[in-house]
Parts: C-alpha cells; structure tokens; sequence
C-alpha cells in the first residue's frame, strides 16, 4: 500500500507534532521490547515516540482497550480478526502553504459533512477558508466521483488507506 502523507507546516516554528496514521480493523505484529501496554492512546504514542523497536500502536478491544506497543514494521490493514485498530507514524516531509499548517492524506476520507448547507468548493484554498470559519469543520476532502470538488467535513479521525473511490483528504495539523 503506497501511503503520502504531506506535513504542510513551518518546521522551523518547532510547532509541528507528529502525525499518526489511523488504521481500522488492522494490527501490527509482535510486541515492543520492555513495557508495551497503556491505558491511554496518548501514553502509548509518548512512549512508542521514545523507543526505537516501536513501530506503531494497536488498540486491542477483547483486552480492555488496551493500547500496545508493536514492532510492525507492517500494517496488516484489513486483517484483524478481533476489530483491532492500529497507528503509525506517517511519513512527513515539510513544506509551506499560506502560513497554515495542513495535512494531506491521499486514498483516504473524512467522515461526516461538516453542518450548514452541502457546499462544495472548485479549489482547495476556497475550501480551506470556509473549513476555518466553521467551528465543526475538522477537514476537507477531495471527491473526485463529484467531479474533484472539495467537500468540507467534520472528521477529525481520517480514514487513512480506506477510500473506496480514490479521496483525498486534509486536517488542520
């Protein structure tokens, strides 16, 4: 699966984070050396950031919820046979667009239109303006079914890889 992920941001601010693929019923293979099992998916993110055998996280819901740490490298996206859901450090390279930090993610979609009339925009800066004046907006996705129009949605958890159609999508980062 060939994942691009853009980090649209000015690195040089320190202000960037970084960002985490979200997988649904998919898993990562064997556990992280050492302490592999959080609560919270915060903790385990912290942590897997500071140990080199992380390769990503899986929510394990037939153990309580619990968030662990996994070696991966691979994602096995679709294969969970429990309705695991896993997360990885996407891939980032910086650039810079209108001083607004934004993250796009290719055959991916954003769920739920955001409120206020069905609007679709011709082009994605018309877009990215109404997305900040709305305060339900989580991101825009592209259609290219509807004739490439962009879409304002609420989101905020992108489907990363799950498009059936081919969508691309963006989030404020």
């Amino acid at each position: 699966m060939n994942i691009a992920v853009v980090l649209v941001s000015l690195l040089a601010t320190g202000l960037a984070a970084d960002v985490w693929c979200s997988y649904e019923d998919s898993y990562l293979g064997g556990y992280s050396y050492g302490q592999y099992s959080y609560s919270t998916l915060t903790e385990a993110q912290d942590a897997c950031i500071q140990r080199s055998s992380c390769g990503g996280i899986t929510d394990e819901p037939y153990n309580g919820g619990r968030y662990t740490l996994r070696i991966g490298p691979s994602v096995k996206v679709g294969q969970s046979p429990s309705g695991e859901t896993s997360w990885t450090i996407c891939k980032v390279k910086s650039v810079v667009l209108e001083s607004y930090k934004w993250c796009v993610y290719e055959d991916s979609y954003l769920g739920g239109y955001s409120s206020g009339s069905y609007t679709t925009f011709k082009d994605l800066v018309s877009a990215q303006n109404a997305c900040r004046q709305r305060t339900d907006c989580g991101g825009i996705t592209d259609e290219p079914y509807n004739g490439g129009r962009y879409t304002l949605r609420r989101g905020p958890t992108v489907k990363q890889g799950q498009s059936p159609t081919g969508e691309v999508s963006w989030v404020q980062c």
